[in-house]
């Protein structure tokens, strides 16, 4: 919060086992294939070509030398039955992406070799690039390029598709809203067992009054044979084209993505892909989790919380110092009410006093943490704080990568 507000980096919370509805698990490839185009119908079997499998349009769900938080992977390729194609990438980040001018031109197939010929050079470095195909399914393709940094050095991308097929079911976030609980795991073609602490892991979607989209997960562990739970942060969610959920923290400072395979009322099927380096080497892995519907969201109750009601800044320190705050900015006020709050900072102009930034939005409180849900500037920040009360003053500490600034507000 800007209170002479710092935004807050989100807590390293991370699922330590592979469960991970949103931290992107690692992938490999369930399915390669066939190194032949036309010919891999088998005789009397019925089966698709390449040629045929490759027409439609394809999501961007990872790609290996860029962290799942890119806003390159909302890229589309569209691969079309008149042999021409149209590629939209993106440039930026989620929450602030913008499109790219779209690639169209004309494509071949040969053997596993997809050749991409644009129309026009435009900021491309060649008209024609060659893409080995190392998976073609009816629902997924992931092809590798090679390609050049600008000291002239190569390496090899991978990128992974799933198919955006018209015939398949579009689910909304009204689909998702809900709490779920982890049922099965498997990773990378591989049934994984769960504990029975495990078991208990949980994620809740749900929206704000404010029409905010927040989800968090809880992570359950066993320390001295006692089942612990942890809760991460909140995360604002949506689904985008191609049933993709994208969580993100921050616009951008911690973002995963999923592909939901499967969505009823009773059971929802997640894919998480991520691709990293192990000993000098790239890999990528496949978590498919599967959640049972458990019913309503855990949502945050502060009706009988003590920082509810209207609070006045007496007092703003920061690095350990305290700062002189004038009469006019102890004018300044946060109010929590029981769904929302209002921080409102007054700053002197000139000879007089007025108000300098107002900003609203959700808030939940969690042992000593407070978070605050806001919008600005169009974007979803999220910031996390900690607080105590002593004495009727309300004292509220951000540490932004070992920034400290510290508020102390009265009650009025």
């Amino acid at each position: 919060m800007k209170n002479l507000k710092q935004l807050i980096n989100p807590l390293n919370f991370r699922i330590m086992k592979p469960l991970c509805i949103f931290i992107l698990c690692f992938v490999t490839a369930l399915t390669s294939c066939s190194s032949d185009d036309d010919n891999n119908s088998e005789e009397g079997g019925g089966e698709m070509s390449n040629s045929d499998l490759i027409v439609g349009k394809w999501n961007v769900v990872a790609i290996n030398l860029l962290p799942n938080t890119d806003c390159e992977l909302l890229s589309t390729l569209e691969i079309k039955e008149d042999k021409t194609y149209l590629e939209q990438t993106y440039g930026g980040f989620v929450g602030a992406c913008e499109p790219d001018a779209a690639d169209a031109g004309t494509w071949e197939l040969s053997d596993n070799i997809l050749t991409l010929t644009l129309d026009e050079l435009g900021n491309a470095t060649s008209l024609t690039t060659e893409y080995t195909i190392l998976e073609l399914t009816e629902t997924s393709l992931k092809y590798e390029f090679e390609d050049s940094d600008d000291n002239g050095s190569t390496f090899k991308e991978v990128w992974t598709f799933v198919k955006n097929d018209a015939n398949t079911q579009t689910y909304s976030d009204t689909d998702v809203i809900g709490k779920w609980g982890l049922e099965s795991l498997n990773v990378n073609g591989e049934s994984v067992t769960l504990t029975q602490c495990e078991k208990n892991d949980t994620v809740s979607f749900y929206t704000t009054k404010d029409e905010i989209n927040i989800a968090n997960y809880i992570e359950n562990t066993t320390q001295n044979n006692t089942c612990i739970p942890s809760t991460s942060n909140d995360y604002i969610w949506s689904i985008s084209e191609g049933n993709v959920l994208i969580a993100d923290f921050n616009n951008g400072s911690d973002t995963n993505i999923s592909l939901i395979k499967e969505l009823t009322d009773t059971s929802m099927t997640l894919e998480t892909t991520e691709t990293y380096t192990e000993n000098g080497e790239t890999k990528t892995d496949i978590v498919i989790g599967k959640y049972k519907f458990l019913g309503e969201p855990d949502m945050p109750d502060t009706s009988n919380s003590d920082v509810l009601g209207k609070w006045g800044l007496i007092s703003f320190t920061q690095q350990g110092d305290i700062m002189t705050i004038t009469e006019c900015e102890k004018r300044s006020t946060i109010e929590f009410e029981s769904q929302s709050f209002t921080d409102i900072s007054y700053a002197p102009v000139n000879t007089g006093c007025q108000i300098d930034y107002q900003e609203t939005g959700t808030w939940k409180e969690e042992g000593t943490t407070l978070t605050f849900t806001y919008q600005e500037e169009g974007q979803t920040f999220i910031d996390v704080a900690t607080f105590s009360i002593v004495s009727d003053v309300l004292t509220i500490k951000y540490d932004d990568e070992g920034f400290m600034t510290e508020s102390a507000y009265k009650k009025l």
